[in-house]
């Protein structure tokens, strides 16, 4: 019935902060997924944040150039778990879901250091969801090394005790190589998510 349908809440303000009033409104819910943009003026850079929008050059999609980060700001967990945290203070009952991209390393997160110092890790030949001029790094998930960044980014942000859980987004490939290799792929992001 209506009167019993379960919701949850998946997205984030991306035009700031939470208020007071809208943590209430949140903590309403049975489950509330943090999103990858929750608190970012708190985190990115005034000058990426004024681009017209997050997709136009020199925007938050547009940040990253190859290792280097510093326009992108950092770093969302931190964000995602102040709200996470703020929300179960008004209720502890409330399963909250921290957001993360199980291909893409978005350069505003702390994960994304990670992957930014290792290029080896780096996934070639992918469509990236942003602008032309996005150079994004991918997590290329047959590598163990890369592998145990993801996971690892996931457990910090549950071991934070505010997070009970990750959203793994992106769990269809992007990517546009050979089929043994799409293959080898899926297989690697199978055993991530396992």
């Amino acid at each position: 019935s209506w009167a019993t349908l379960p919701v949850a809440y998946h997205s984030s303000n991306s035009t700031g902060r939470y208020t007071p009033e809208q943590l209430r409104t949140l903590a309403r819910f049975a489950m509330v997924t943090l999103e990858k943009w929750t608190g970012v003026d708190a985190y990115v850079p005034s000058a990426t944040l004024a681009a017209p929008s997050y997709e136009s050059p020199g925007g938050l999609y547009g940040c990253q150039r190859g290792s280097n980060l510093s326009r992108c700001g950092c770093c969302a967990e931190d964000a995602i778990v102040t709200a996470a945290a703020a929300i179960k203070r008004i209720d502890p009952s409330v399963m909250t879901v921290a957001y993360l991209n199980s291909q893409i390393a978005y350069p505003w997160y702390r994960a994304a250091r990670d992957v930014a110092a290792h290029p080896e890790w780096w996934l070639r030949d992918v469509r990236h969801p942003g602008p032309a001029d996005s150079s994004w790094q991918a997590y290329d998930l047959t590598i163990p090394a890369a592998s145990a960044s993801w996971k690892a980014s996931c457990q910090t942000l549950v071991r934070s005790g505010a997070v009970d859980s990750c959203f793994a987004d992106g769990c269809t490939s992007q990517y546009a190589g050979p089929p043994a290799r799409v293959a080898a792929l899926a297989a690697a992001k199978r055993q991530l998510l396992s």
